[in-house]
């Protein structure tokens, strides 16, 4: 499968380990990984996108922008290479998840992720390729993210 150049084999596998809440120092200097805020937006019509969803979601968008920006901190990615993600990156990102988490909690980061991008005026990269490694991903889930199956009810 061709890679792109930023996640080229020389670079070494991120390990998994458990996700810090605070934005790496290359990351933090960023506005666009400190806000779900397009720059270009007035102050009403950005207060208008951000009354269309509750506060506990807009908490949880920021914790996956700030979980994907750790991630991409661990892979010696630079912000340029992430905003706006390609394909392939949004592929590797989700594909750190496999066998760890279910398919529905991915799909959920990767949501909050595409949010993240059109909030800001950038383009969704993710596609076909993202749509089959969610599909793996789900398939994949561990066995603690399935409830056994219930009885018929008769």
């Amino acid at each position: 499968m061709p890679r792109c150049k930023s996640l080229s084999p020389n670079r070494p596998k991120a390990r998994p380990q458990k996700r810090s809440n605070s934005l790496p120092p290359k990351f933090a200097d960023e506005p666009s990984f400190n806000t779900l805020r397009n720059p270009n937006l007035s102050d009403a019509a950005a207060a208008a996108i951000a009354g269309s969803v509750v506060s506990e979601t807009r908490r949880r968008q920021q914790l996956a922008v700030t979980e994907f920006a750790v991630w991409a901190n661990d892979m010696g990615l630079h912000p340029d290479e992430v905003l706006p993600a390609s394909e392939a990156i949004l592929c590797e990102f989700a594909a750190s998840f496999l066998g760890r988490r279910a398919g529905g909690t991915v799909k959920a980061k990767l949501s909050a992720l595409k949010t993240w991008h059109l909030n800001l005026g950038f383009k969704w990269n993710g596609a076909d390729l993202l749509r089959r490694a969610l599909t793996g991903i789900d398939r994949q889930s561990p066995a603690s993210s399935h409830r056994p199956e219930r009885p018929a009810v008769t």
